[in-house]
């Protein structure tokens, strides 16, 4: 299992925070310790004093955790976020996930070519469930932004006939949906599933239904002459 993202605090940027926040501390704490009477305009100058250093303190949060410790396949990598940029307002989390996006380590989407490539080549099935869990998991992977993205890339593959989606049964995989929309619950024993082995059970499935249906048609169309004839003859059927 990868380690999480960590955001690793500078020291070159640790005592600028600590004076900052001992300072915003100082004035909360004034102006609520009652022993302290303070006239109307000191109240005011107080608050007013609070208030300008959310902006100060928030900048000084982000420029300790500007490094950022990332799971890579050799180990953790840093990725520097750099100096905030002045006059936007984004949350350290909004930043690093902006960040992660563009380089590529968080995906959005994920083209389902790519899923049949990786885990269908060399196989003829896979569960949905690992492949979610190992692009979690494995160092270096690009991460999908939410399990949605592997929900819509599965079913954008199925519909165009990429592979198919079925359940593993007695070990062997048994198609349930290929071309059309599926049902995708990444639990289980639901598998992703060769477009090859889709297409032989489809056709299975179709000339049996065709060949059940030509019966019936055949018990159903003829008459009781022929029926009555193919009895006293010993056929037993007309079909």
């Amino acid at each position: 299992m990868s380690a999480p993202l960590r955001a690793q605090p500078l020291e070159s940027e640790r005592t600028n925070f600590l004076n900052t926040i001992k300072r915003k501390i100082a004035y909360e704490n004034i102006a609520t310790d009652e022993n302290f009477k303070l006239a109307e305009e000191q109240k005011k100058e107080v608050k007013d004093e609070i208030r300008k250093l959310e902006s100060p303190l928030k900048e000084a949060i982000r420029r300790l955790y500007r490094s950022v410790a990332i799971p890579g396949k050799g180990g953790l990598k840093e990725k520097d976020l750099g100096i905030p940029t002045y006059g936007v307002s984004r949350s350290l989390d909004e930043e690093l996930y902006e960040q992660l996006r563009m380089d590529g380590e968080i995906l959005e989407k994920i083209a389902p070519i790519v899923l049949r490539e990786k885990y269908l080549t060399n196989k003829d099935s896979v569960l949905t469930e690992l492949i979610f869990q190992s692009s979690l998991k494995t160092p270096g992977e690009a991460r999908p932004l939410n399990r949605r993205v592997v929900e819509q890339s599965i079913v954008e593959g199925v519909q165009m006939g990429m592979f198919g989606l079925g359940e593993l049964e007695q070990e062997e995989p048994k198609c349930f949906y290929f071309k059309e929309y599926p049902t995708v619950s990444l639990s289980g024993n639901e598998i992703l599933i060769k477009d090859s082995i889709c297409i032989e059970q489809k056709r299975q499935k179709e000339e049996s239904l065709e060949g059940r249906e030509t019966y019936e048609e055949c018990l159903t169309g003829r008459d009781a002459r022929e029926g009555a004839r193919a009895r006293r003859e010993g056929n037993g059927s007309a079909c």
